[in-house]
Formats: structure tokens, C-alpha cells, sequence
């Protein structure tokens, strides 16, 4: 079957977040940057980075490399109400979410939490040589409202490239696929990771940028995963992937 990304329909289905669950100990994505040179940066890493907790926003580079990656949101939740309404909504404080900020070893965390609703949690940053990792202790989630977490997807759209721009998205479905930047059909696909009629076996994706690039790793609840993946979408045309867990 050919996809649409080159592509197929939108895939998936998607069920209650489990929280508490013991399998998973966090979400956490593993962001691998890569570029043609290798230099040394901040604190013997080789990335420099930033959480902007106030504006949602995270910023990586190779300490040499002149493209910086921008995501311009930390994560996204999906919730239903307490009337069983489904809603989407983005971390940010314009939605009414506070996000204090800790130091730890090799980078920090945030405590996000959403009085209106009653949700709270960890998100936690950690950096080594070229290696970030972004993750959400799954102990930490709590709703202590009558709303309930449906999904959560962590990173939206980061490092997105626009409509004909150089490079590609790497997809692990079925042989690979490697999805240029140019001429798709406007499209969000939702791709469960170990679903056989998926044929995705791999919990991970990449994105190419002329001479850069970056593999993100789901490396751990890998099983409740799926990418979000995005071609000439929204007002940007933007082409993008990132994981959900649900």
C-alpha cells in the first residue's frame, strides 16, 4: 500500500491515559542531535540549549553548528471534562498553566500544574555530550479534578521545516520512509509504534535539515506511543513528527 507520506490515511486510535501505571516509569524522549562538525560546548556538552518556562518555548544547537532547533511548545495534553467533552490544550501560561523551575544535575525540571483542571506533573531536561533527554515522570501525573487526562504529547512539532525547504523526515514504517519536504497533500497522521497493522516497529523518528539533523528516541513508554505527524500543514506548511503517549 503506498502512504501518503508519501500516504496513508490517518492511523490510530487512542484510549484513556493510564496513570500510575507501573509498566512505564516515565515518558521520556531522547533527542539525538547531529551535524557534519563536533565541538565541545557548555559544560563539556556538545549541545547548547534553553527552556523558555514562560513562553513554552526549547532551543537546541551543536555548540558550532549555526542552525539553532526551536520548538516553539513544550507539550500539549488531551483531556476530557468533567461532562466527558473532549478538549486539546497547549502548556503555556495563556492557558493557565504555571511552570516552576528547578535545577538538576545537567539540566532541570519544571513543575507544571493547571489549578483550572486539577492536573499536574513533572517535565524533566537532561543533557550529555549531544543527547537530550525530555521526560515526564509518570508518578508525578496527578488530576485531583473531575477532568481526566486523555493523551500527552511532549516536544509538538519541534525543529519543524516549512514546504520546500532541503532535507526530509525519517518515518520507520513498513521498509522506512523518507518524506521530503515538498509537494504533500496537507495532512495530520497519528502512527502507533508497535501496532502490527502499522508495520512501525521502531520507537523512533528523524528530521534532516540540509547538512543537520536529529533522531528522536522514545525510550521509555514506548508501548503507549504513537507520532503525530504533520505534512504542509496549518499556515506555516509546516512538516514535523513528534510522539504522543497515551
Amino acid at each position: 500500500m503506498k502512504s501518503k507520506l508519501n500516504g496513508t490515511a490517518p492511523l490510530a486510535t487512542s484510549a484513556g491515559l493510564n496513570i500510575g501505571r507501573a509498566v512505564a516509569l516515565a515518558f521520556a524522549v531522547t533527542l539525538v542531535m547531529t551535524v557534519m562538525s563536533l565541538a565541545q560546548g557548555m559544560d563539556g556538552n556538545s549541545l547548547k540549549w534553553a527552556v523558555d518556562a514562560e513562553a513554552g518555548r526549547l532551543t537546541v544547537r551543536r555548540a558550532e553548528d549555526k542552525r539553532e532547533w526551536r520548538g516553539e511548545q513544550l507539550a500539549e495534553i488531551d483531556y476530557w471534562d468533567a461532562n466527558g467533552k473532549e478538549h486539546s490544550q497547549v502548556l503555556s501560561a495563556a492557558n493557565g498553566w504555571t511552570m516552576e523551575r528547578n535545577a538538576t544535575d545537567h539540566g532541570c525540571r519544571l513543575e507544571c500544574r493547571q489549578p483550572q483542571f486539577g492536573f499536574s506533573f513533572l517535565l524533566g531536561f537532561t543533557a550529555k555530550d549531544d543527547v537530550l533527554t525530555v521526560s515526564i515522570s509518570s508518578s508525578s501525573i496527578a488530576e485531583t479534578g473531575a477532568a481526566r487526562l486523555k493523551s500527552m504529547r511532549l516536544l509538538p512539532r519541534f525543529g519543524a521545516a516549512t514546504e520546500g525547504d532541503p532535507g526530509c523526515l525519517i518515518i520507520p514504517k513498513d521498509v522506512g520512509i523518507l518524506c521530503q519536504f515538498r509537494d504533500k497533500s496537507p495532512a495530520a497522521h497519528r502512527l502507533p509504534v508497535y501496532v502490527n497493522f502499522n508495520n512501525c516497529n521502531m520507537p523512533l523518528f528523524g528530521l534532516i535539515r540540509d547538512t543537520s539533523g536529529f533522531a528522536c528516541i522514545v525510550s521509555s513508554g514506548q508501548f503507549d506511543a504513537q507520532f503525530r505527524i504533520s505534512t504542509n500543514w496549518g499556515p506555516r506548511h509546516e512538516y514535523a513528527a513528534d510522539p504522543a503517549f497515551t
